[in-house]
């Protein structure tokens, strides 16, 4: 019989590290905001199949162990090396649309499409500017762990740093150190924030201390106190070892060997997650499970309401409870997988009616091109999808080029994406600029 303490939420922490997964498993109630149900090492191994099938084998051991339930979040901790952390500064009047702000600042700032990646960002006010801090994972990279997660039954919540993590729940400003032979990472906490943060991939027994000494300066000129706490954690490296890399006595490193027990906060504000599943799901999980827990409610209150004299029967009639709530749990799951999909369907025919209807036809762009380009501009390639379009070609200035397609109604966010290069007295280039949608015309 399945047990009504199960209606609980569980949030489980997945922690990759080289060669092992280090599992957190915490149990959440109304009146205990978080404590250790489980804590695990499963190693990465590949004695039972392909080295590159390891990380799905030991996910699917893990699910078989603890079966995910439909209210649980699975959180994936990941190294440094996944992440690109930036922070930098709008004008207060940028918070009327942050998103699209925070996106254009961000161009200036990560090496890659913005669109093929996850990102968070969060803002505070900082007397007439806004401070941002974003964090970014790119898709390609997160993915094939993500497929890997899936493949064995589970459905990553979020994804974020685990050193982060780690500074987060031991709540100490101060310098976290994991690893030292295969990779080690080096982040500066302060007051709920990165300020500092690096890794080395060297896979050698010497390249953590290595790294360390090579970091040691960019640490001291961090705006940290110079007699800041050292933390270790999951450390491949010997402390007295460490100690003498960074300049410091043994007694000054702090060994961490776990999270905390009773963690006792929650990571809704957690700056450095990045969620996965939209809000709209995350809402009706939450409506469902309080609905399971209404439910339970009224089984506590018709037990406290039983008589004596009718305790003997009472675990039949529980019994039949827990089946009927089992029953309205799966039904709720299905009704909500079913609402989803059609939401997502409707939102796709939406999607592809407004880029038919607004989506700039190529004569009305080739037109555009042919009034708006100087005479000397000669076109080598027109590339053209419904979102944007891409010109090469060679012209005697080429950021009258670019001037001249930002300035059309036309297009937008016009930008080199390549270098301009001379060739003679002319110059080479390649614009991508996006298409702006016109307006469908009534019939």
């Amino acid at each position: 019989m399945k047990k009504i303490s199960s209606l609980w939420p569980v949030a489980v922490f997945l922690l990759l590290q080289p060669d092992r997964v280090l599992l957190y498993r915490y149990g959440y109630t109304p009146w205990n905001r978080g404590k250790l149900l489980d804590r695990k090492t499963y190693l990465l191994d590949d004695e039972d199949g392909p080295a590159e099938e390891a990380l799905a084998r030991t996910l699917t051991r893990i699910t078989a162990e603890f079966r995910p339930g439909a209210d649980d979040s699975w959180y994936l901790g990941l190294p440094l090396r996944y992440f690109t952390f930036v922070e930098f500064s709008l004008p207060q009047a940028a918070a009327d649309n942050l998103d699209q702000a925070v996106h254009y600042a961000l161009m200036r700032h990560v090496p890659f499409d913005l669109e093929s990646t996850h990102v968070r960002h969060d803002s505070q006010p900082a007397g007439e500017q806004l401070l941002v801090s974003a964090t970014v994972v790119p898709k390609d990279e997160l993915s094939p762990l993500l497929e890997d997660a899936a493949s064995a039954g589970i459905a990553v919540s979020a994804v974020l740093p685990s050193l982060a993590l780690v500074a987060r729940l031991h709540e100490e400003n101060g310098f976290y150190i994991s690893g030292g032979e295969t990779e080690t990472e080096v982040l500066g906490w302060k007051d709920g924030r990165i300020i500092f943060s690096a890794w080395d991939l060297a896979q050698r027994p010497e390249a953590g201390a290595t790294f360390l000494a090579r970091t040691r300066p960019a640490m001291v000129n961090a705006p940290l106190p110079g007699d800041c706490r050292h933390f270790l954690w999951e450390q491949e490296i010997e402390v007295r070892e460490a100690a003498s890399a960074l300049s410091l006595a043994p007694e000054a490193l702090a060994v961490l060997d776990q999270l905390p027990s009773n963690p006792g906060r929650a990571l809704a504000d957690f700056p450095y997650q990045i969620g996965l599943v939209p809000e709209s799901v995350l809402r009706r999980r939450r409506i469902s499970f309080w609905v399971q827990a209404a439910a339970l409610l009224l089984v506590l209150l018709a037990v406290l309401c039983i008589p004596l004299a009718h305790l003997a029967g009472l675990n039949a009639k529980l019994g039949r409870l827990d089946a009927m709530i089992t029953e309205i749990s799966a039904t709720t799951d299905e009704l909500t997988r079913m609402r989803a999909e059609n939401e997502r369907i409707v939102t796709e025919l939406r999607r592809l009616a407004s880029a038919q209807g607004t989506a700039p036809v190529p004569a009305e762009v080739l037109r555009e091109l042919t009034e708006i380009l100087p005479p000397d501009v000669w076109l080598t390639t027109l590339v053209m999808d419904r979102e944007r379009v891409e010109l090469r070609g060679t012209a005697a200035s080429a950021t009258t080029v670019i001037e001249q397609v930002e300035a059309s109604p036309l297009f937008k966010e016009a930008r080199f994406d390549s270098p301009v290069t001379k060739r003679g007295d002319k110059e080479l280039f390649k614009v991508l600029a996006g298409l702006e949608r016109q307006p469908v015309q009534g019939g």
